[in-house]
């Protein structure tokens, strides 16, 4: 790592297998780029990043069916936590969750703090037209509060342009 002044990417996007796959199925409006833990760590190396947090985008885990989007989201958040393995003092990850499943993202927000040991919880700023801050999605974030967990809120769509 030649030049590294401790620089942590705290917005790298991941494209797993997982996430991959369900994206593609979307159709080609949405890019999916090649990617791989090692072309990341290699990227960081040439621009003397010291280690990245990774972080799924937009469209995040739910594609419309809530049993599909935990199923995405524990095979997304397992394939981080694998990756971390993998290169422990280089990478990170903040967990996606299956919103607006607010059960299942409770369940998954559990899962990936207290199990998977990942680093943060993963947000888009909003969800099938709600912002993150609608009442709805509160026992999300006491579950995140009582883990005084790092949430990192990506931004997307305001709720006012989507259908």
């Amino acid at each position: 790592m030649t030049g590294s002044v401790g620089r942590i990417d705290v917005h790298c996007h991941s494209m797993s297998p997982a996430y991959r796959e369900a994206i593609s199925r979307l159709g080609p409006t949405i890019r999916t780029p090649d990617w791989s833990p090692q072309g990341t760590v290699a990227f960081l190396d040439r621009h003397g990043i010291a280690a990245a947090v990774l972080s799924l985008s937009v469209p995040g885990a739910h594609l419309g069916d809530d049993a599909k989007a935990r199923v995405l989201a524990r095979r997304c958040n397992e394939e981080a936590a694998a990756y971390i393995q993998q290169y422990p003092k280089r990478l990170g990850a903040f967990a996606t969750l299956p919103i607006p499943d607010v059960h299942g993202a409770c369940e998954e927000a559990r899962h990936s703090l207290d199990v998977l040991k990942l680093d943060g919880i993963g947000l888009l700023a909003s969800y099938h037209g709600r912002y993150i801050g609608d009442p709805s999605f509160d026992p999300i974030f006491e579950i995140l509060n009582e883990r005084s967990a790092v949430v990192l809120v990506h931004p997307n769509n305001h709720p006012s342009t989507q259908s």
